[in-house]
């Protein structure tokens, strides 16, 4: 058995556990426990190999105390998020959410956008940073050199890396009233298996939108065909991360 493989049959064993749902009943019963027919497939992927970094609720990080302030899961794209002990960029990204809004950049970008919607602001971001920022990676890339700049920083120079945009507009949304319990940074790939990306998401009621670093319009994560469109790995939240995984038949999932 390959590691990969090791690491998919020991996230999806502990996601069955975590929720109390014992692997010996699900081959009998799956209707009842849909869990069991979770497959993490991506972990390998973000360095997930033990099962010590699944977290359980009673060990959510302390940011969690008040419940209307945890985000919501972000099942989104087809696949059924699990809680994950923080990882070191979602210890950042929660940083980003107490950084100061300012510098002239971003408050002209986003003053235009003070009267609309949450649905029409998300569209005004996407389609403002994809103007005003070009991809400083060669060929389109979708890399991250490990400097996330301010959005201010990055609208003034002009280019930024994936991190760097969807830090932009997460900033943008901030400061035009979005909370920072609605937005998301996830990794994964675009096309189903296709080229890596990192991307800014967003919550909009019982809905998200994740905004392409490529310039794309938003793109609806629950929509007809949209699994089809983006693979998640991983998501950073404020106070928690979660690993993607995706429901396979009950012979699959044995």
């Amino acid at each position: 058995m390959t590691r990969s493989a090791r690491t998919r049959g020991i996230a999806a064993a502990l996601f069955v556990a975590l929720l109390g749902a014992p692997m010996a009943h699900a081959q009998s019963a799956p209707a009842a426990n849909p869990v069991a027919s979770v497959q993490f497939v991506a972990a390998a992927a973000v360095g997930v190999s033990q099962a010590a970094q699944l977290a359980t609720p009673g060990q959510l990080p302390s940011t969690f105390a008040q419940p209307a302030q945890r985000p919501d899961s972000p099942n989104v794209f087809g696949t059924v998020s699990m809680p994950l002990k923080m990882l070191p960029a979602g210890v950042r990204w929660g940083k980003l959410m107490n950084a100061p809004l300012d510098g002239p950049a971003l408050t002209r970008l986003a003053a235009d956008a003070s009267g609309l919607d949450r649905d029409q602001q998300v569209a005004f971001v996407q389609s403002a940073v994809s103007r005003s920022v070009r991809n400083a990676a060669p060929s389109g890339e979708c890399s991250d050199d490990g400097y996330w700049a301010s959005a201010n920083e990055t609208l003034t120079r002009g280019m930024g890396d994936c991190v760097d945009i969807a830090v932009a507009k997460m900033e943008a949304l901030r400061s035009l009233g979005v909370a920072e319990r609605d937005l998301y940074l996830t990794k994964g790939h675009v096309g189903g298996k296709g080229r890596e990306a990192t991307a800014l998401l967003v919550r909009s009621g019982d809905d998200f939108w994740l905004l392409p670093p490529d310039g794309a319009q938003p793109i609806r994560a629950g929509s007809d065909g949209a699994s089809a469109t983006f693979d998640p790995i991983v998501t950073y939240g404020l106070g928690t991360n979660w690993l993607h995984g995706r429901r396979t038949s009950p012979a699959a999932a044995q």
